[in-house]
């Protein structure tokens, strides 16, 4: 332990220090411009499409149509930069796609949803036979089925019986379309069935998760092994691209940069190559979230607002608007100060030098927190519960900064409050670090929500000499804390750096409970 009162806040000041030059530095290698390989020609052969809204209605409700004019609003925007769009269903309005690409002189891979529901399959096949008479000049093929297999929703062979209905009824190329590794187990039941074979290829869904920096060698090779699986046939992929947010797996992170890094290396190899392909997706579908987390929702090379997200030749910037987390950081700085001076502190040089600095830090970290919430919230309900989360851990973690600024103090009043606050966040990292153990596919890791709240209360600890009481359900929560640290460690990989953070804070915050603590006084 640090010797003194003033000796602990003067190494305070100086971690709080080094804590904003790393905040400030991190937001500014967010904006900074990051040079990628030029995409060959400024176009994608073709694209996923469902016209989700700004009002981020789910198109999977039935009932829901989308109206022709929206659509067309859609094609024209996407004929800029794609040659053909791929569909899923004829449901939601999804028939009226091929007339309208027609006048865009945009071709189609029309989509026929085949599910475990026969009527709905019925439907299908029916709006597919018709729409095929009648468009059939900018029908690229026909994809009777997505990811049929994966989901087990019919057998193999009610699957082959249904794509060799359509391929009767229209006279129009047809295929089927699943994860490279399914076409492996069915191939008997399906490859010659169909005119072209339509593989997936996403390496952050893997099963054994692929880096971006290694994400179109992957795509590559499986793209020959799954060639010479099928020799002479043509291949197709149907579906590979990459979330711009969203959790981490292993060593595959969603990020922007990334997205635009293997979208662009991704059409380098396929002009190189001449390998057919399609990408996913158009815009991002918000309403994704709901079933596969956050990152479901942002495989869009376009916003759900219709913006486009990066350049296909251009430098591209992580976060452009990254001032404003400096600027946030600044705000909440002197709001600590001011509240601090409200709560009857005086302010010597050593004292405000503490709190304008962890109000600072608090700040860049909850703008993390900020843009995180929004992106991973699914409704207004679960945004609003974020922004209260977020102000109980900026109440936080100015309650602490404070103390520990006045620890010196010794007419300060002890640290009243302690025990409710770290009952509080205990039991949240508790339910959290729970749920990640149990189901963590589609879960994100808190980190920028909890950063502030742990790391005061840490400094706090290691700034004042106070005994704290430790109750049994304390206890407990701690120590599942540190066990789940490791279990955690162990589901996700060390190679998951927001995993190893997250690990890492659990197991401080577990052990700042657990340790003794020497010194006088009571909370």
């Amino acid at each position: 332990m640090i010797a003194g009162p003033a000796a602990r806040q003067r190494w305070v000041a100086a971690a709080l220090a080094l804590a904003a030059v790393v905040a400030s530095g991190w937001w500014a290698w967010q904006g900074r411009e990051v040079e990628l390989v030029a995409a060959p020609g400024g176009r994608v052969q073709c694209v996923s499409y469902a016209p989700s809204s700004r009002r981020d209605e789910t198109l999977v409700n039935v009932g829901v149509i989308v109206e022709p004019e929206r659509i067309e609003q859609d094609l024209k925007l996407l004929a800029e930069r794609f040659d053909c769009v791929r569909t899923y269903s004829q449901s939601n309005g999804l028939d009226e796609v091929p007339r309208i690409a027609r006048g865009l002189g945009l071709k189609v891979l029309m989509g026929v949803w085949i599910s475990r529901d026969p009527a709905v399959n019925e439907r299908e096949i029916a709006s597919a036979t018709r729409i095929a008479e009648r468009d059939r000049d900018v029908i690229r093929g026909i994809v009777v089925g997505n990811e049929v297999m994966l989901r087990g929703e019919q057998p193999p062979e009610a699957l082959a019986g249904y794509i060799r209905r359509v391929r009767t009824a229209t006279g129009l190329p047809v295929t089927y379309a699943d994860v490279w590794e399914f076409w492996r187990k069915y191939r008997a039941a399906l490859a010659e069935e169909v005119d072209f074979i339509t593989i997936h290829i996403l390496p952050y869904w893997e099963d054994k998760p692929v880096a971006v920096e290694a994400a179109v060698a992957h795509v590559r090779d499986i793209h020959a092994l799954m060639q010479k699986e099928f020799p002479g046939r043509t291949l197709l992929i149907g579906e590979t691209g990459w979330p711009s947010q969203g959790r981490q797996r292993q060593g595959a992170v969603p990020s922007l940069v990334n997205q635009a890094r293997f979208i662009r290396e991704f059409l380098a190899f396929t002009s190189a190559a001449q390998v057919p392909y399609n990408v996913i997706e158009a815009f991002d579908q918000p309403w994704k979230r709901r079933q596969e987390g956050a990152v479901g929702g942002y495989w869009g090379l376009y916003t759900n607002e219709r913006d486009v997200k990066f350049s296909l030749v251009d430098p591209v910037v992580e976060e452009p608007r990254w001032p404003w987390a400096l600027a946030l950081g600044v705000v909440v700085s002197a709001g600590f100060l001011l509240a601090t001076l409200l709560s009857g502190v005086k302010l010597r040089s050593l004292t405000a030098t503490i709190v304008a600095l962890g109000g600072y830090v608090t700040g860049c970290v909850l703008a993390s927190e900020a843009k995180t919430a929004w992106a991973a919230s699914r409704n207004s309900t679960e945004f609003l519960i974020a922004i209260v989360w977020s102000v109980l851990a900026l109440v936080t973690a100015w309650w602490f900064v404070r103390n520990v600024a006045t620890s010196g103090d010794k007419r300060r009043e002890p640290l009243r409050g302690w025990r409710i606050l770290r009952f509080i966040w205990l039991f949240s990292a508790t339910v959290v670090a729970l749920l990640l153990v149990m189901d963590s596919r589609y879960r994100d890791f808190p980190i920028a929500l909890f950063l502030a709240p742990i790391g005061a209360m840490l400094l706090a600890l290691l700034a004042t000499r106070e005994r704290l009481g430790v109750g049994l359900e304390e206890r407990i929560m701690a120590g599942w804390l540190i066990a789940a640290a490791g279990l955690i460690a162990l589901l996700e990989g060390f190679l998951n750096g927001s995993a190893l953070v997250w690990c890492a804070m659990l197991a401080l915050f577990g052990l700042s409970v657990l340790l003794p603590r020497r010194g006088a006084g009571a909370a």
